[in-house]
């Protein structure tokens, strides 16, 4: 669907852009306390803003668990750090919700560097 389905960029990206960092590719898993009981058409509407979000690439479908979402997905971090990744994953978790039409409290981030 939308722009959310493109491979994060390679490291001629970085490049482009006038660096020479090359990007590496983080997958980002979170899970968020969201008030009341979840309705099937919640992880629906989360995976549609994991798809149509710019700079994530959705790995696998959404969850829910009683009163908790979650997901997992994929980024691009030019830097190549850690912490970046960290950074930027947790703000991207929060604004698929956000998109998704659910507030919840993030209460699990977990971030690996893609080795493949």
């Amino acid at each position: 669907s939308g722009c959310g389905n493109v491979t994060p960029p390679g490291p001629g990206a970085a490049r482009l852009m006038g660096t020479s960092a090359a990007v590496s590719t983080y997958h980002v898993h979170f899970r968020a306390r969201v008030p009341g009981r979840l309705e099937g058409a919640i992880v629906e509407q989360l995976a549609r803003a994991l798809d149509d979000l710019p700079s994530v690439r959705r790995l696998g479908d959404a969850t829910a668990q009683e009163d908790v979402l979650g997901a997992t997905f994929a980024i691009g971090v030019a830097s190549g750090k850690m912490s970046d990744a960290a950074r930027d994953g947790g703000r991207l978790a929060k604004e698929s919700l956000n998109w998704a039409g659910v507030y919840g409290q993030l209460i699990e981030l977990s971030v690996r560097l893609d080795e493949g």
